[in-house]
């Protein structure tokens, strides 16, 4: 598909070139550009795509890998994913962005993904896995779907990027820096400015705090959320949930939960806004002894939890981060994968994110779940059901070999997904 994008914008130039008015003609060209990228990054693969079943860790939803596991399912006794849950519909892989590079040629992953207010703005967070820090940000222009490019992208020797969120034209990028700042910390934001598409080169601010990783970002209004992670409460201290300035990230005056063991967070993974709520997920933890936990702060008070929720039934894998989505003040929990770990790994199936589109005759959930693809399901009867089954959710999409389904974000008819080193996935799920 590369090439013959590739022949048609030299065909098009070609004929700006033979005909008069060469400078004229060329800007008429040039408003032509969105429709492919010169980056070298996209392919534009209008696939469709099928759903496999959610226990099936061998079925993919492309290519030959797909028609030879599923062909086989049921002498495995594989349950078969259920497409009647979603009605008729058409899943498309309409384009594949992959990761940038770090400085020695190597891919880096895509752990995050952010869609504005009006879906036609993607922005996509990269990271280095395992010990070395490099990171990027990508900006999707998504406003034709079916031709999505890249506007700008800024990469980061010192810096990986697990979250991102942008509100009033500032993007917020949180993760780990490679060096300490005054407080021992590795945990970092910064905020850029993104006007037309393009990222600002320069930093408007930056800060590091408390905790081995800053793990994710919230936004509410005059204030900056932002949870900070550790592996070691004795070796990262202060972890837990900051309240920053949005235009100076600095820390506001009495605003932050940082005290560690006292209280409770200490290892906070994800923070979401629910009105004038706060919400904190806070992993489980093995040495000292902590049970995974829902912290809700009241009103955007953040000097003691209104409500501590214990997640001992759903104990939370590394990384996860999706309970947030889902978690209701009756504890309801949404379900997940529970693959063989011989099979793939815990930390590999972990549930991260959670998101809604909608096909114009019914709303849709997504699930992101690692290894275990992203989860497609009936949102409204989610929503109703009483316990955490699965038979509202209608299968599967998996799209290769260890692509790890990150993180997902839903509009309408199109979801883009964080897949590790497979990097953007853009679909879309219309009805037929």
């Amino acid at each position: 598909m590369k090439a013959m994008h590739a022949n048609k914008r030299l065909s098009m130039l070609t004929l700006c070139a033979a005909v008069g008015l060469a400078a004229l003609l060329l800007i008429s060209c040039n408003l032509i550009l969105p429709w492919w990228d010169d980056s070298g990054r996209i392919v534009y693969a209008e696939e469709e795509l099928s759903l496999v079943g959610i226990d099936d860790a061998q079925a993919y939803s492309r290519g030959m890998a797909k028609a030879a596991s599923l062909a086989s399912s049921d002498s495995r006794g594989v349950k078969a994913p259920k497409p009647e849950v979603l009605g008729s519909v058409s899943i498309k892989l309409i384009a594949e962005v992959s990761p940038p590079r770090d400085a020695t040629g190597n891919p880096l992953q895509a752990s995050h993904v952010w869609l504005t207010s009006d879906g036609k703005t993607a922005l996509v967070a990269y990271m280095t896995k395992g010990a070395a820090v490099y990171g990027a940000v990508d900006v999707i222009n998504l406003s034709n779907a079916n031709r999505p490019n890249i506007t700008s992208t800024l990469s980061f020797s010192d810096f990986d990027v697990a979250a991102v969120l942008e509100e009033a034209g500032i993007a917020y990028l949180a993760g780990r820096s490679a060096a300490p700042g005054e407080s021992g910390g590795l945990a970092h934001v910064r905020a850029y400015e993104l006007k037309k598409g393009v990222l600002s080169a320069s930093p408007l601010a930056q800060i590091t705090l408390p905790g081995y990783f800053a793990t994710d970002l919230a936004r509410q209004t005059g204030v900056l959320y932002v949870t900070t992670g550790a592996y070691d409460a004795a070796d990262q201290p202060n972890v837990g949930l900051y309240a920053l300035d949005p235009s100076t990230l600095t820390i506001k005056t009495g605003g932050y939960i940082a005290t560690g063991l006292s209280s409770g967070l200490v290892d906070a993974r994800s923070v979401k806004v629910s009105g004038s709520d706060v919400l904190v997920l806070n992993g489980s933890y093995a040495s000292p002894s902590t049970t995974a936990s829902i912290k809700r702060y009241a009103n955007g008070n953040l000097s003691a939890p209104s409500a501590t929720y214990s997640l001992s039934s759903y104990p939370t894998s590394p990384e996860a981060k999706s309970y947030l989505e889902v978690f209701t003040s009756k504890g309801k929990i949404l379900p997940e994968p529970d693959f063989d770990p011989s099979v793939i790994p815990y930390e590999d199936q972990s549930s991260n994110s959670v998101s809604m589109g909608n096909t114009g005759a019914k709303n849709i959930l997504y699930i992101a779940n690692g290894e275990a693809g992203l989860w497609v399901g009936d949102a409204d009867a989610l929503a109703s059901q009483s316990d955490a089954g699965a038979d509202n959710i209608a299968g599967s999409i998996r799209f290769g070999l260890d692509e790890s389904v990150n993180y997902v974000a839903g509009k309408n008819t199109v979801a883009v997904a964080a897949v590790g080193t497979g990097g953007l996935k853009v679909l879309t799920i219309t009805a037929k």
